[in-house]
């Protein structure tokens, strides 16, 4: 990694996403369109708006996760589709730009098009591009199939995309345990009750509020929107308590209207090293300020849930995204729990992924650490929305490896408002892949021209939180769920894994907080709470 002196500063041009929400044929005004199109509808949208930018570009990167494979007739392969929107956006060859720049896709899980977005990033810092095209992309609902009514069509998408995104838990766990993304989300909302010692009401009440709040805010924040939830179709979203305790509940925790719906989207972002392709876009009549890459972030761990040593509700990945962030940008953890100075955009496929986010944030931006302090101060924002203002994945749907740079793109969309309600500075933007495997975090900045008062306010609104040797001490502690005098003590026995292929689940007591364990072998007698047992004696995993 280059030093900050170094390395090259990266500003967002434009942003630009396919033509109106499209979610599923429940919002029958839009027509259903295939992957390859969107994505030409997100890119040309992002050219239309970076004025001259699209002579100055060398580079295509394209993300997707690559769900929907069926419509092999009405589609192209996701590997062909960068040089596919090079050829029909008639990018420049005399600027030096060739076919090879159209970039191997990132064809990854939920965080492909954030991880798209690093790789673009990382490559400019380093002086390899200079201006370049990132589009992100995901067909969760198929275009056509010929001879099939509506509803045996939802019924075979939905099957295909479900069978889709249970590709992305571990094998090892999806077989035995029968752990799907559905129960995993439970399952970390089960822990983080568990841990609070408050009653499960509370806690139904707590989500009930959260998710009523982001569906408002997904009425005042479409931009980006994919899902449709404007009212025009009845009964897809939902205004009161009682409307929202009448849905049914999926799993232990969750109504569908709590998680993110498998939508359709494509997003595309221009960047920029180049200082003149902002000034001619800003000569052309453009308005609001620059917004910096300030730094990007990638953590990663074991692909299997149960076996990361650590707590579950604690990911490592998590952690390491939001160090490798703050290391990119230059600036102390701290800044990361300032909401005074930054708001976020978190991924919540489901609410109890968002309270793992804002947890760590916690951990890693306050002092006091403590259990009650950190579910307080999480609480309060959870609540309050200031790390998810403008609806989530919960109201504007999840379009899988479109949604890291969806969310980037909406976020840049706010911070270039005039108007807006909120003046922070800065937005932190973070992404998952698969089960909390890969998280990539992102740091924007509204900033200026280089040399201008308003990059010099820009570096002085970040300077009570740079960086300093004294910030390495914020990341000393424990992440490891290690055994207390090389034993682990039950301390109670779940229920947790609910309608799972785990005949016993247990609470162990470890260095790092209590965790889940399961049974090697269902045969054995059940261990009783308060036993003392090693990892071998009882724990297929930690």
């Amino acid at each position: 990694m280059k030093s900050q002196e170094e390395r090259k500063s990266v500003w967002i041009v434009s942003v630009g996403t396919q033509q109106g929400p499209v979610r599923d044929r429940t919002v029958g005004q839009y027509e259903l369109r295939n992957l390859q199109t969107m994505c030409l509808e997100a890119a040309a949208a992002a050219l239309s708006l970076g004025g001259n930018a699209k002579s100055y570009l060398d580079g295509v990167y394209f993300g997707t996760m690559g769900v929907m494979q069926s419509d092999a007739t009405d589609r192209l392969h996701p590997r062909h589709i960068p040089a596919w929107l090079a050829q029909r956006l008639n990018l420049p060859t005399t600027t030096g730009w060739h076919s090879a720049d159209a970039h191997v896709p990132v064809l990854g899980t939920s965080d492909a098009g954030a991880q798209v977005f690093y790789r673009a990033v990382s490559d400019l810092q380093r002086g390899e591009k200079r201006t370049v095209l990132v589009v992100a992309g995901e067909q969760m609902w198929t275009a056509d199939r010929p001879g099939l009514d509506r509803k045996a069509r939802l019924r075979l998408d939905r099957k295909e995309h479900q069978d889709a995104i249970q590709t992305v838990v571990d094998p090892d766990e999806s077989e035995p345990y029968g752990l799907t993304m559905l129960s995993i989300g439970d399952l970390l909302m089960s822990h983080i009750v568990w841990r609070s010692g408050l009653d499960e009401s509370v806690w139904r009440d707590w989500i009930c509020d959260v998710t009523l709040r982001k569906h408002k805010s997904a009425e005042e924040f479409v931009y980006a929107m994919q899902t449709g939830l404007s009212g025009a179709v009845p009964g897809t979203k939902i205004t009161s308590r009682e409307d929202y305790f009448s849905r049914q509940t999926y799993g232990d925790w969750f109504r569908a209207e709590d998680v993110g719906a498998p939508a359709n989207g494509a997003t595309a972002v221009i960047l920029t090293t180049d200082p003149k392709v902002m000034e001619q876009k800003f000569a052309a009549g453009e308005n609001g300020p620059w917004v910096q890459v300030l730094g990007v972030g990638h953590g990663e761990t074991n692909t299997a849930l149960l076996r990361r040593q650590y707590p579950i509700d604690r990911p490592w990945s998590i952690r390491a995204a939001l160090r490798n962030v703050c290391a990119d940008a230059g600036v102390s953890p701290r800044l990361l729990g300032d909401t005074g100075q930054l708001f976020g955009v978190l991924h919540d496929a489901f609410p109890s992924i968002e309270w793992v986010f804002l947890s760590e944030i916690a951990r890693v931006a306050r002092k006091d650490r403590s259990d009650t302090e950190v579910r307080d101060w999480v609480l309060a924002r959870w609540l309050e929305g200031s790390y998810n203002p403008f609806g989530g994945l919960c109201a504007n749907g999840h379009a899988l490896g479109n949604t890291g740079l969806a969310q980037i793109a909406q976020a840049v969309d706010y911070l270039g408002k005039r108007d807006r309600e909120w003046h922070q500075n800065g937005v932190l933007v973070t992404s998952v892949g698969s089960a909390l495997t890969n998280i990539v975090a992102t740091l924007l900045w509204v900033s200026g021209p280089p040399g201008s008062a308003e990059e010099h306010a820009a570096r002085e609104s970040r300077a009570p939180y740079r960086a300093t040797e004294n910030d390495a001490h914020i990341w000393d502690f424990e992440p490891h769920a290690t055994p207390v005098n090389n034993q682990f003590q039950v301390v109670a026995r779940t229920s947790w894994l609910r309608g799972v292929n785990a005949a016993r689940a247990y609470v162990i007591q470890t260095s790092a907080g209590p965790t889940l364990a399961l049974d090697k072998d269902s045969r054995t007698p059940a261990i009783p709470v308060g036993q003392f047992v090693t990892q071998e004696t009882i724990l297929e995993s930690l």
